[in-house]
């Protein structure tokens, strides 16, 4: 049960990123109605990405020694809201009320730690399941062309919810692409759990993590924090090259339409966009990119033609906030358990 509850932990980070569907991949993994206290002493304490893990030794019913073990945020998402290595100390005793696993009875979401000093830490809010995130501060931008380049954040996914645009299309699924999205097991399949980033679409949505975009002669260089993965956007080329090694964030060729930049990739392996979004190595993504002088976000349009399991294309957006953050290194993990769990 600890090692399917390892490969959950990787991939929660996926499912944070999209807030339409979050209380549902969290709800996969975790009972969002009900709740779970445990009072014990600090065992070990993970503070990595793509999740932090904290251990609890406590003890059970009987009065035997048992070992919890809770997730917690990627380090990067705690970074940002002043938590360290230091965070919670070994040895030092504690108090959690958080989400219980489904599967394991000594699995936990961490929601608020009560410590031993009288001061608590909220990663989810017990009363609404809500994930916490650090508040933006935004820089100053100036319109034109160039008001795309700079860094930029999702931030608090559930205070931000409006900035997630519906995702249309989805209904116009094939019996072959029905077949793909049943049989696809998330917990094992998922690209998180490899430290890889998934998807553009996927990337574009991580909450917490910024996302730097600037030109470099003929190429618009877009660096996600997520996963460390830079895209570098080809502005002096017209077609994808044959023998380019397909990855999952693709290759991308782009061309500015006045303010806008439209980037079209392709040379992808079959996988999953997001969500529970299939496709095959025909599929390709075109995405808008502009600034929003009336919101002062940057606006991220996408379009996915998949032939074989869509008869229509689907659709769908996000908006990041301008920041003053600077970018972290993500440094992704995928061994924070020990080998034998």
């Amino acid at each position: 049960m600890l090692a399917l509850l390892k490969k959950l932990f990787f991939v929660l980070f996926a499912f944070y990123s999209f807030s339409s569907l979050a209380h549902h991949g969290f709800a996969v993994y975790f009972h969002p109605d009900r709740t779970i206290t445990i009072e014990g002493i600090i065992a070990q304490y993970e503070f990595v990405n793509p999740h932090s893990v904290l251990y609890i030794e406590s003890t059970d019913g009987a009065g035997d020694k048992v070992m919890y073990t809770c997730a917690l945020q990627a380090k990067t998402q705690l970074v940002r809201r002043g938590a360290d290595e230091n965070l919670f100390v070994i040895g030092d005793p504690i108090k959690i009320v958080g989400f219980p696993a489904r599967r394991d009875p000594y699995g936990c979401e961490f929601g608020t730690g009560y410590f031993a000093n009288g001061e608590t830490f909220t990663m989810r809010s017990v009363d609404e399941a809500q994930t916490q995130f650090a508040r933006n501060e935004r820089r100053v931008i100036n319109q034109g062309v160039d008001a795309i380049y700079g860094n930029w954040i999702r931030p608090d996914i559930y205070g931000a919810a409006g900035l997630t645009m519906p995702t249309i299309g989805k209904n116009s699924i094939t019996p072959e692409g029905e077949k793909i999205v049943v049989n696809y097991d998330r917990a094992h399949e998922n690209p998180t759990i490899q430290c890889d980033p998934g998807s553009p679409v996927r990337t574009w949505g991580a909450p917490g993590l910024l996302t730097s975009i600037r030109r470099e002669d003929n190429k618009i260089i877009i660096h996600h924090e997520s996963m460390d993965w830079i895209r570098t956007i080809h502005l002096d080329i017209d077609e994808h090259p044959e023998n380019f090694e397909r990855n999952s964030m693709g290759h991308s060729i782009g061309r500015f339409e006045e303010n806008v930049l439209v980037i079209n990739t392709s040379k992808f392996p079959e996988g999953i966009l997001a969500y529970d979004i299939a496709h095959t190595d025909e599929m390709t993504l075109e995405e808008k990119i502009s600034f929003n002088p009336q919101t002062g976000n940057l606006d991220i349009y996408w379009a996915m033609n998949e032939p074989n399991y869509y008869l229509d294309p689907i659709s769908g957006g996000q908006s990041l906030e301008s920041t003053t953050d600077e970018f972290i290194p993500y440094g992704c993990t995928t061994d924070v358990l020990p080998a034998d769990l």
